[in-house]
């Protein structure tokens, strides 16, 4: 006989479940990409129960450590986990999530009316923490927070919402992120509407550098010096 107020065990999403069972993990790890005079190197592994824990770190041209971000993601499915794998993350996304989203994830009215309709569904990632060198120029470090964001925004990972405390993110005031007062806290997001087009523009050159080329069917043209030499009536 269950006790009242004994706590229910966590579920578990059917896609982590079937990975746990085959003992299998999923590693997402684009190649590294520059950011202004750095290079930014991305990681995710997922721990088997929904979640999804990310680590980028930007680094100098000499290999010391110029910024580190820290997050946990979860797709958002149709199963009602959502509420669920939050409980396994870190305490105070634990606190927040049931005061912003209902079991799929979608937003609550408090959220809701301060987010886009296409933050409602798709990736959601909780940004732990972003710790950054005395060194770093300000507008770098906006370069590094909006290509993260803005490479899990793409078919991989379909992210369209990121949420973040306030003592979250060094300097969080400058970095273009959207603020918000939820339950007596000030909260930050990013969705992906609002994302910053140049740094799209340069992951998605990226991007299609990666793929092999397309063979669309045409014939390459000749240069003059490649055709042959005319017939000598028609010279």
């Amino acid at each position: 006989k269950k006790l009242r107020g004994a706590a229910a065990a966590p579920r578990v999403s059917a896609r982590a479940a079937m990975r746990e069972a085959l003992g299998a993990t999923e590693t997402f790890e684009p190649p590294p990409l520059p950011c202004g005079h750095c290079m930014l190197s991305l990681r995710m592994s997922d721990s088997n129960d929904g979640l999804e824990e990310l680590n980028a770190e930007l680094r100098f041209t000499n290999g010391e450590e110029a910024a580190k971000l820290r997050g946990m993601y979860i797709f958002r499915e149709e199963n009602g986990d959502f509420l669920d794998c939050c409980a396994r993350g870190p305490e105070r996304l634990k606190d927040l999530a049931p005061v912003l989203f209902n079991e799929c994830g979608r937003p609550k009215e408090v959220l809701k009316k301060q987010c886009g309709v296409r933050a409602r569904t798709g990736g959601f990632l909780w940004l732990v923490s972003l710790d950054v060198s005395e060194e770093l120029e300000l507008d770098i470090q906006k370069e590094f927070i909006q290509k993260v964001f803005c490479v899990l925004a793409g078919a991989m990972k379909r992210l369209t919402l990121v949420l973040c405390l306030h003592d979250s993110i060094d300097r969080v005031q400058d970095m273009d992120l959207h603020p918000m007062e939820i339950d007596g806290q000030q909260v930050f997001s990013w969705e992906k509407r609002s994302s910053d087009p140049k740094a799209m523009a340069q992951v998605a050159s990226r991007e299609r550098r990666l793929r092999p080329p397309e063979d669309m069917g045409m014939e390459q043209v000749a240069s003059p010096e490649q055709l042959p030499p005319l017939p000598e009536h028609m010279a």
